[in-house]
C-alpha cells in the first residue's frame, strides 16, 4: 500500500501526541499524485493507471493490478482529516504526474477543498442554538468547581 488513510491518521495522532495540537498549523500531509508499483516499486502517473485500469477513474479504489494510489475517496479522507485536525493544509506530490484531463485529481480536490471551506465558514457564521448556550454554560460551570 503507498502513503494510505490509516498512516496519515497515525502520524497525524503522533505529531500531536509528541508536538501538541498548537503545533498542528506546522503540519502538512502529503497526497501522492502519482502510483507506485508493489512489485518494482517504479513510480506510475495517474494518466498511466488510469490507462492501465480504467476503473480507478472513478476514484472508490487505492489499488488495481499492482498499483497502489490515493484514489478520490481517500484524498477527500485526507483533506477532511486536515481540517479537522486543524493541519496547516496538504501537499501534492508531485502534480505533473495528475492527469491532464476534466477528472484530474486535482479539479477533485479543489473542489472538495472549496466546498470544505464554504461549509468552515457557514459554521463559523452560525449563531448557536439555546441547547448549545446551555451546554456550554454548563460545561464552564463544571470546570470552575
Amino acid at each position: 500500500r503507498h502513503a494510505t488513510f490509516e498512516f496519515a491518521e497515525m502520524v497525524t495522532t503522533h505529531f500531536h501526541k509528541t508536538l501538541g495540537s498548537s503545533a498542528s498549523k506546522k503540519m502538512v500531509l502529503g497526497i501522492p499524485m502519482y502510483a507506485r508499483d508493489g512489485h518494482t516499486g517504479e513510480a506510475k502517473t495517474m494518466k498511466e493507471v488510469v490507462q492501465t485500469c480504467p476503473g480507478a477513474r472513478d476514484g472508490h479504489t487505492d489499488a488495481c493490478e499492482g498499483l497502489y494510489f490515493n484514489g478520490m475517496d481517500t484524498i477527500k479522507k485526507k483533506i477532511d482529516l486536515a481540517f479537522s485536525e486543524h493541519l496547516g493544509g496538504v501537499m501534492l506530490w508531485e502534480v505533473g504526474q495528475d492527469m491532464d484531463d476534466p477528472g484530474s485529481l486535482l479539479q477533485g480536490i479543489r473542489e472538495h477543498v472549496e466546498k470544505r471551506s464554504v461549509e468552515a465558514r457557514l459554521e463559523r457564521e452560525r449563531k448557536p442554538t439555546k441547547e448549545e448556550i446551555r451546554n456550554k454554560q454548563l460545561q464552564q460551570f463544571k470546570a470552575e468547581l
